[in-house]
């Protein structure tokens, strides 16, 4: 349900894109012809075919294109550069309508039974018309695999927010934010040394996408530790995608555990301390900006992570998290007690979740 739901939301999304997209490639075809229809007293009904036709090749191109684009950005890449990633997804854009001129010539000609002259196919490449189009499906591609990157970079949805000005003045909000920790990362890094272990970094944070599943946005990254956070405002969210985001990650994990033995000889294990409450979201920054967090609440989210050495626990939640999660849940919740955390004045009731 989760990928359909995606793979729709793709779908209409490149079908907005591209018939806008294909109506300003009429336009800027179009744009002072006026004069030049007066003078050879053209009729306007060959306007009008040629913007319904970009209509409805925006219509099909966005249907094709969303789909090129969904499985585009689920293939798993190697570690390739930023702007290698952006250029093939072009590329890819401008494969797809080529293939679909060819497909459109092949079926007019043998299932509409069209009587289409080799040459006409032949003209429309070599007059360039084919060329322009293909070329225009490259640019536009590559804006659009550019700006799908830098909102990765940002955050899903945060690019539009900044661009919006949403959080140029500081805001307060109701999030959740889980603070996750290798376990042993000094250890770790000694034994693997700085390149081994910024690999393995890069692998685990590679694998915590699936956290993505669970509505969690990743905050940041800090070292070894990742930042995730959920708004306690968008409509699918639910206290239990805290948990169940947790233990996706660390299955992930063990279901890659061959990988990492094999590689860094050894299972990376995270540890978590959640907590909600309210926050202070704002634009920080003049020369590299970024949206930031600002609260107690993140530094509680912090301090509870911490405790997972303490009570030898994986999975540390606060009071506030315990009492919103629904209890037909399939957890075994201990309470840990009431702890004086560092840097606090009040203590905190904390929980393990198994």
């Amino acid at each position: 349900m989760k990928i359909r739901k995606s793979y729709y939301k793709t779908i209409g999304k490149h079908i907005i894109v591209w018939t806008l997209a294909f109506a300003l490639f009429n336009f800027l075809r179009e744009y002072g012809q006026e004069i030049v229809r007066d003078v050879k007293e053209v009729d306007d009904f060959d306007l009008t075919k040629r913007i319904i036709f970009q209509t409805l090749l925006g219509l099909v191109s966005g249907f094709l294109f969303g789909t090129y684009a969904y499985w585009f950005h689920r293939f798993k890449f190697p570690k390739i550069s930023f702007g290698k990633v952006i250029f093939i997804g072009a590329l890819g854009y401008s494969l797809v309508i080529f293939l679909f001129i060819i497909i459109a010539f092949w079926s007019f000609a043998n299932v509409f039974k069209a009587d289409i002259d080799p040459e006409v196919v032949k003209n429309y490449f070599v007059s360039g018309q084919a060329w322009v189009l293909i070329i225009f499906c490259f640019l536009i591609g590559f804006l659009i695999e550019f700006v799908e990157e830098i909102d990765k970079k940002f955050g899903p949805g945060n690019l539009l927010k900044m661009l919006s000005g949403k959080f140029y003045r500081p805001k307060q909000e109701e999030r959740v934010f889980m603070f996750l920790d290798m376990r042993s990362s000094t250890t770790v890094a000694e034994w693997l040394g700085h390149i081994r272990y910024s690999k393995l970094i890069q692998d685990c944070f590679k694998d915590i996408s699936v956290v993505v599943a669970h509505n969690a946005q990743i905050y940041q990254y800090v070292g070894d530790e990742a930042v995730l956070t959920w708004s306690k405002k968008s409509k699918n969210f639910r206290y239990k995608d805290c948990i169940d985001a947790y233990y996706a990650f660390a299955k992930r994990l063990e279901d890659r555990k061959e990988h990492y033995c094999k590689k860094y000889g050894l299972l990376p294990e995270f540890k978590a301390g959640v907590h909600s409450g309210i926050v202070t979201v704002a634009e920080v920054g003049e020369i590299k900006r970024e949206i930031a967090y600002h609260g107690d609440t993140i530094n509680t989210a912090a301090r509870i992570q911490a405790q997972c050495n303490t009570y030898k626990e994986n999975l540390l939640v606060s009071e506030d998290v315990v009492k919103n999660l629904d209890s037909e849940q399939d957890w075994d919740i201990e309470e840990k007690g009431i702890v004086m955390l560092k840097g606090k004045t009040n203590k905190i009731k904390i929980y393990s979740i198994n």
